[in-house]
């Protein structure tokens, strides 16, 4: 990816002020976590809004955590891809492959990230 990659993992809304939707980098070595992006609603129905206040439950948390999940889990699951096709190529060519169970494990520990586990 860029330089974006170099400040993850990312984390939804880890400051107690943050507002909905809020999404923040690593914290740096000053340990400020800079502002990465804010998911917004597709809906400005002050009603609806107005429930999830009295409430104190975030409209945007289910869809912010699932960009965070699948954000930080990319480069585990491009390795374990990259690892499952290099295996599948030497499987085509009739030569042994030596590391199925570390790239069964890779691949599990990548959908389990993938998956929020």
């Amino acid at each position: 990816m860029g330089e974006a990659t170099r400040n993850l993992p990312l984390s939804y809304r880890p400051e107690e002020y943050d507002d909905w939707g809020v999404i923040r980098f690593a914290p740096d070595d000053e340990g400020r976590a800079r502002y990465a992006l804010k998911v917004q609603l597709p809906t400005y129905d002050e009603a609806v809004l107005d429930q999830h206040r009295r409430n104190g439950t975030d409209p945007c948390e289910e869809f912010g955590r699932f960009i965070v999940t699948a954000v930080n889990a990319h480069d585990d699951l491009v390795a374990a891809l990259e690892r499952l096709h290099r295996n599948f190529r030497l499987m085509l060519s009739a030569r042994p492959v030596r590391d199925v169970a570390e790239t069964e494990a890779e691949v599990l520990a990548a959908l389990a990230k993938a998956q929020g586990q």
